[in-house]
Parts: C-alpha cells; sequence; structure tokens
C-alpha cells in the first residue's frame, strides 16, 4: 500500500501540474526510483475529474489511517527500478511517469 500510495500522490501532482500549466516540482525522494522527474507536461490530462477525485479521496483517507512508510515506498522503488540514471540518460518512451514502470504501448500518457 505505501508504493500505490506514493504513485497515486504523484499521479495527482502531474494532474495538478498539467490543469494549472505549471511545470512539476523534482522530488528529491524519487530520485533513483526510475521515476521520471523532469518531461513535457501535456496540454490537457485524459483522466476524467471523477476519476481524480477517487484518487484524492483514497489518498485523503489513506493518510488518515497513518500507516503509510514513505521509507518503505522509496525503497520499494528503488529495488524495483528498471533504469539506471546514474550510467544512462532517461529514456520516457513506455515508462510511466507516475510509478517509473514500463508498459507495452510506446508513448508517454497519463
Amino acid at each position: 500500500m505505501d508504493v500505490a500510495f506514493v504513485c497515486w500522490n504523484r499521479f495527482l501532482d502531474i494532474c495538478e501540474s498539467i490543469t494549472e500549466h505549471e511545470p512539476l516540482g523534482e522530488s528529491d525522494e524519487l530520485i533513483g526510483c526510475g521515476i521520471a522527474q523532469d518531461f513535457p507536461i501535456p496540454d490537457h490530462c485524459v483522466v476524467s475529474e471523477v476519476s481524480k477525485e477517487q484518487a484524492r479521496e483514497w489518498i485523503l483517507a489513506t493518510s488518515m489511517e497513518g500507516k503509510i512508510s514513505y521509507a518503505n515506498a522509496y525503497k520499494i522503488l528503488k529495488e524495483a527500478c528498471l533504469l539506471d540514471n546514474k550510467d544512462r540518460e532517461l529514456d520516457l518512451q513506455g515508462i510511466c511517469v507516475a510509478s517509473g514502470t514500463y508498459y507495452r504501448q510506446h508513448s508517454l500518457i497519463l
């Protein structure tokens, strides 16, 4: 649940960045996790407001439980990282910008 919390929170940050037409701030915690920090922000978000609200509600409810371990989430993400950001340039083709995982379709989506 820790990783899901971090990824959904990242997803909402990206949606907010798209909506407000503002650059996405970098997160030091995500360095080395294979999650893109610098990528082109789309002009519009294809995710419905209902879906974003459901994510917000889950984040809020989960946060209120107080059982999230950010340290554990970042540790798991780093261990599962498919990229070594130190040795090669990040290629965004086929990588989810919210979780850092590969998917079969080869385009940047959100």
